[in-house]
């Protein structure tokens, strides 16, 4: 896709997601562009790009021998994850006790998640996952935006969520309603505020570590 400024200049993007187990051959070309462009997808990848493009057209050529070559990331989240947020170093937990509740946990220093703190992620379709607890239970959000635990046969009314990958390592989950969101504490001494979905832009607050967990 693309759109262009008033001086001419055009952007276009360029958007591919391999979901298959086997690497994939993509070949770029544009009408009025010298050549094209070959590249390599692996398997499960996900390749995002755009660039400004001078309005006499778009050219192609092979990067220099040199060119640093940032490495293809996949777009899978681990059969078991933690996830911990990048701002408060909290974790997204289903409280075990209460059925429905959602939490920040916060583990003591030297201190070890728990099962609470685990995820299953199911992935429904391309980078859309939902996101099953250890009690069996499915992540969902009530009226209030607020992340709740679902009975694990309603999946249909369980929360999906797009996954994003930033260059930082870290994720963002965004939903039909907004993005995955942790707050801050709502005074000095007091726990930290219930999970939920904001409709805002991805900050620090809705960045998480996805962390391999061995259970």
């Amino acid at each position: 896709g693309g759109g262009s400024a008033p001086d001419g200049t055009f952007r276009y993007g360029v958007f591919a997601h391999n979901a298959s187990g086997m690497p994939a051959m993509l070949e770029l070309s544009f009408e009025g562009a010298d050549g094209a462009r070959s590249l390599l997808l692996p398997p499960h990848s996900l390749l995002s790009a755009s660039r400004l493009v001078p309005p006499q057209g778009i050219s192609f050529f092979p990067p220099p021998p040199d060119a640093p070559l940032r490495p293809p990331r996949e777009c899978r989240l681990p059969p078991a994850v933690l996830l911990r947020s990048r701002a408060h170093g909290t974790f997204l937990a289903a409280h075990g006790q209460d059925a429905s509740l959602v939490y920040q946990s916060e583990i003591p220093e030297g201190g070890q998640p728990g099962t609470w703190e685990v995820w299953r992620p199911v992935e429904t379709s391309p980078r859309a996952w939902r996101l099953l607890s250890v009690h069996g239970t499915l992540l969902g959000v009530n009226a209030d935006r607020q992340l709740v635990q679902l009975d694990g046969s309603n999946a249909l009314a369980a929360l999906e969520l797009t996954i994003f990958f930033f260059d930082d390592g870290s994720v963002g989950l965004c939903g039909d309603l907004g993005n995955v969101h942790m707050p801050a504490r709502k005074r000095l001494g007091a726990g930290w505020g219930l999970p939920r979905l904001r409709q805002c832009a991805f900050g620090a607050w809705e960045a998480l570590e996805a962390i391999p967990a061995h259970i």
